[in-house]
């Protein structure tokens, strides 16, 4: 049996608590409002980290822990409809990454922020 190497495979695990983290809010959320809520604020959040660890750390290892979390989300999710849930998360990560790509929403830390 080998030894946990975590400094090489912090990816894997830090992607199976992301999932299960995903699963169990969706599971705690069965009010159909809060899920919808709570899915569009997690996808304008991770729409934001994705553009901001997309210009400064490779991007592939954030991509699978959002794709973990999401599909976390999606298969716990039973009290709501799920394609309302997917057509919520990539409308909203996809508003987010544009608007910070525009720069119509700023980083807090950016130049343009403090004017």
């Amino acid at each position: 049996m080998s030894e946990l190497n975590i400094q090489e495979e912090w990816v894997e695990y830090i992607t199976l608590i992301v999932a299960f983290l995903g699963f169990f809010i969706a599971i705690m959320l069965r009010t159909p409002a809060f899920s919808y809520i709570a899915i569009a604020l997690l996808g304008l959040l991770l729409g934001r980290t994705f553009y901001i660890k997309h210009f400064s750390e490779p991007i592939f290892p954030f991509a699978i822990m959002i794709s973990a979390f999401f599909i976390g989300y999606f298969a716990g999710s039973f009290f709501v409809s799920r394609l309302t849930i997917l057509l919520l998360f990539v409308a909203t990560f996809v508003a987010s990454y544009f608007l910070h790509r525009e720069k119509i929403i700023t980083i807090f830390k950016s130049k343009s922020f403090l004017k």
